[in-house]
């Protein structure tokens, strides 16, 4: 890019669109919101909660100090926004590199702890485990109110469509209750689904 001289130089992170729209400013209207929620498949509140979390988490220490020779560490907020297009979008680590002009073997170690964070800190946040919880016996109750006696769960396959699926092996993964390419998985739940 350009200096303020005019003279080129390298871009940096804080010189990137993503830095411009969601890390100095936040979505300045509804429209914009919308928009960061469509793009990054959470919205901006909870990407700010996010981002609140994790950098007191241990495991992003090494982002939220100077190395040994005093450089400042990468901007967490841009490796999260990377991390949601990651995971929303399945964008590429290159793809990523484009926008938030951070080394791709730092968005991949970013990455990296981000799943590690996810499978242990948000999935015991966010995702309720009944084995844990809930008694089987008051599950079976309720379907025999019903008139379901034995009863603990209801079933059903639910479709899933691949929108990203390969043209090689669209055919394999068409069915015939939905037009695109989709997985199909029995899903059981029960009344507090």
């Amino acid at each position: 890019m350009r200096d303020t001289n005019g003279s080129l130089r390298e871009i940096r992170p804080e010189d990137t669109l993503w830095y411009m729209l969601y890390v100095r400013n936040s979505p300045l209207n509804e429209r914009m919101s919308q928009q960061f929620c469509y793009r990054f498949r959470i919205p901006y509140e909870s990407f700010l909660s996010l981002y609140d979390d994790i950098t007191n988490h241990p495991c992003f220490a090494q982002w939220s100090r100077s190395d040994a020779v005093g450089d400042k560490p990468a901007n967490i907020k841009l490796l999260l926004l990377g991390c949601m297009r990651y995971i929303g979008r399945a964008w590429t680590f290159d793809d990523i590199y484009e926008a938030n002009s951070i080394s791709i073997s730092t968005n991949r170690h970013f990455m990296m702890c981000f799943m590690e964070y996810g499978s242990s800190v948000l999935y015991k946040k966010w995702v309720i485990d009944t084995t844990l919880n809930r008694d089987i016996e008051v599950q079976e109750s309720l379907f025999r109110n019903a008139g379901f006696n034995g009863c603990i769960g209801s079933s059903d396959g639910t479709h899933i469509p691949m929108l990203k699926c390969a043209q090689w092996a669209c055919n394999n993964h068409k069915g015939f209750k939905l037009n695109v390419p989709a997985r199909t998985y029995n899903v059981t739940v029960d009344h507090s689904r």
